[in-house]
């Protein structure tokens, strides 16, 4: 009898979760959460409960790709702090 190596199905990503456009502004304005950086232009990034979120037209929108949050942090630093090299 021949054996078959059964593999598990990799997980489902879990669903992105959406925070509402005031209670971001809450969140930020209490320091629970941080802009990319203080320019305007980046401040639809936002870092919360240990992810980076991208604002929409009807809040808040969760990354959940590490990935993406990794070069959100990388990013953070380098505007934040200047450039990581030299």
């Amino acid at each position: 009898m021949n054996r078959v190596a059964v593999r598990n199905a990799p997980a489902e990503p879990a669903a992105p979760r959406l925070v509402p456009l005031q209670r971001m502004r809450e969140l930020i304005d209490s320091h629970q959460a941080i802009t990319l950086s203080s320019h305007e232009r980046f401040q639809m990034f936002v870092r919360y409960d240990n992810t980076w979120w991208i604002g929409t037209y009807d809040g808040y929108c969760e990354i959940i790709s590490e990935d993406h949050n990794r070069k959100l942090d990388t990013w953070r630093r380098r505007l934040t702090e200047g450039a990581l090299w030299g």
